[in-house]
């Protein structure tokens, strides 16, 4: 299935990733957040925003964890946390794979990519780092 737009809803996961805990912490975070993170499936919402931007909320229900990543497609998207990390994104759309695709770099010198494919109800995440890769299946949810 080809999608000229990228597809907005939400997606929930199937089963827990064995590599995702070993991938956030190559991201940066902490052994014991990427231990509860990877412990609990995500919901992915895809939406559109009043302004134009795309918003990407990422929900644990089980530990209360909500994060929304609004981003312009095909555009630097730059977050930059408390800690004093800076964090690039951008995300283009490949209609011809029905796939978001998101490369992404810190300002202490990581990089990785996390591509969103989407076939029919399903929503497969793929994040590559240099040292770990992790794939994980959605399903849709009807709303």
């Amino acid at each position: 299935m080809q999608s000229e737009y990228l597809p907005l809803g939400t997606w929930h996961q199937e089963g827990l990733d064995p590599n995702g805990a070993a991938f956030l912490r190559y991201i940066g975070q902490k052994e014991e957040v990427a231990n509860l993170y990877s412990s609990h499936p995500v919901d992915l919402t895809f939406s559109k925003l009043p302004d134009g931007r795309y918003n990407m909320n990422i929900t644990q229900k089980p530990i209360n964890r909500s994060q929304d990543i609004p981003f312009t497609l095909d555009e630097e998207n730059v977050n930059r946390h408390q800690s004093g990390k800076t964090i690039t994104t951008i995300f283009h759309w490949d209609p011809q794979t029905s796939t978001l695709q998101s490369q992404t770099s810190s300002n202490d010198g990581l990089s990785w990519t996390i591509d969103y494919h989407f076939v029919g109800y399903t929503l497969t995440m793929t994040r590559t780092a240099p040292s770990v890769q992790s794939v994980v299946r959605h399903v849709y949810v009807p709303s």
